[in-house]
């Protein structure tokens, strides 16, 4: 399984974050196209699951204030009273907060604000969903499907090839790819990198899957560092 996005995925998600309604031309499709690049946005810079990003109600939107970057607060939601989804999405990991961008929080606050709540029978109360049904039906405004977000996925990458890899877990795989990045450049020790990467993805101290990720981290600066001796062996043999 890959680890990363290839570049040509990441070139054209990025581009997508930035023009989102691109390409279309009905006025019913762009509150859903606006839902699914944000949705897919928030895996993208924060790396939460599925069952995390589903759960988000509009009390977990925070926004800047303060000096304070803006934030969304995962919550542990097992058997939620108020989640009437046949396959309640749950968060399988701990509760968190996790930064987003300043032009993250500007999508969410428009789609909030400018296509949620134009959405007949949409709720408002901190508890209903930010991510909901946009279609016409009985579960109009009611918390979006898992199976709704798939086929929002799918709708994206029939735009552009290269994106057919991509699917939720390689954007959480891609993100502690780019975590292990930040965390070389700023010089982090390896306890710290574990630590804080525990924190992010909302794993117990000293998880299993922080080691695997780190391990994976070594691995690559190990390949890395043992291809520039080689290529000085070579250089020193001509």
């Amino acid at each position: 399984m890959a680890a990363k996005l290839s570049s040509e995925a990441r070139n054209w998600l990025l581009d997508f974050f930035e023009e989102p309604f691109a390409g279309l031309r009905q006025p019913q499709d762009f509150g859903p196209r606006l839902r699914n690049v944000v949705m897919l946005r928030v895996v993208y810079e924060t790396g939460m699951r599925v069952g995390e990003l589903l759960s988000l109600k509009l009390k977990n939107f925070i926004e800047a204030g303060g000096g304070d970057s803006a934030y969304l607060d995962i919550q542990r939601n097992h058997h939620d009273v108020v989640d009437t989804r046949l396959h309640q999405p749950v968060a399988k990991t701990l509760g968190r907060r996790v930064p987003i961008s300043e032009s993250l929080e500007d999508q969410l606050k428009e789609y909030r604000d400018n296509w949620r709540s134009e959405i007949p029978r949409v709720g408002f109360s901190d508890e209903d969903f930010i991510f909901v049904v946009h279609r016409g039906g009985h579960r109009q405004g009611q918390a979006l499907p898992k199976t709704a977000f798939s086929a929002g996925l799918f709708n994206i990458k029939q735009s552009n090839p290269a994106l057919m890899p991509v699917h939720p877990h390689l954007l959480r795989h891609d993100w502690n790819y780019r975590f292990s990045k930040q965390a070389d450049s700023e010089g982090m020790s390896f306890e710290e990198e574990r630590t804080l990467r525990e924190q992010l993805m909302g794993w117990a101290p000293d998880s299993p899957m922080s080691r695997i990720y780190n391990r994976r981290h070594i691995e690559e600066k190990s390949y890395e560092i043992g291809r520039k001796i080689a290529s000085n062996t070579a250089r020193i043999k001509a």
